[in-house]
């Protein structure tokens, strides 16, 4: 079970940990969590857009149980959430030429089964005006997985070159 909600310094000490270190938290130390408790953890209490934005690092750069992900989102009642991270990643990953685990597939495809209906939010903003602006620019991905929230693909694709997960973008 994952301890909720998880602290904002033990989402940026395994944040960066994992590959995805941000400025100011060089410095930070704390409990050493699993990577699918954190990724999970992350999308149900996001705190920053940029650990959402920055978990295909997290994705690509770790070896991800995805039976344990996926039984993690079954249990935290998060199929949406993580279905659609999942499917960001590996869109990502497929734009920047990025090599993955194949049964990041099967994740999504087991996820896909069992998705709620209606939408799903990522933060507490529910003013009817930014639900309606989200649905209207959101991704492809987040759209099929009724996940309500901006997030563009385009920050996705930057964090994979800035943290040197895309062979074909690397400098030098």
């Amino acid at each position: 079970m994952i301890k909720s909600p998880l602290d904002e310094r033990v989402i940026a000490y395994n944040a960066r940990i994992r590959g995805f270190p941000l400025f100011g938290t060089e410095r930070i130390i704390a409990e050493e969590i699993l990577v699918e408790e954190l990724i999970v953890g992350i999308l149900r209490n996001v705190t920053e857009p940029r650990y959402v934005e920055g978990l295909p690092v997290v994705i690509a750069k770790n070896r991800i149980d995805y039976d344990d992900l996926v039984r993690r989102a079954r249990q935290e009642k998060m199929t949406n959430h993580v279905g659609w991270i999942l499917d960001e990643a590996r869109a990502a990953f497929e734009r920047k030429r990025i090599s993955y685990d194949q049964k990041i597939s099967w994740a999504i495809k087991t996820l896909e089964n069992e998705k709620q209906e209606g939408d799903v939010f990522l933060d507490n903003d529910r003013e009817p005006y930014w639900i309606e602006d989200s649905k209207q620019r959101r991704t492809e991905c987040a759209a099929r997985w009724g996940v309500v929230a901006i997030y563009p693909k385009e920050s996705f694709d930057k964090n994979l070159i800035t943290y040197r997960c895309a062979p074909n973008d690397r400098q030098g």
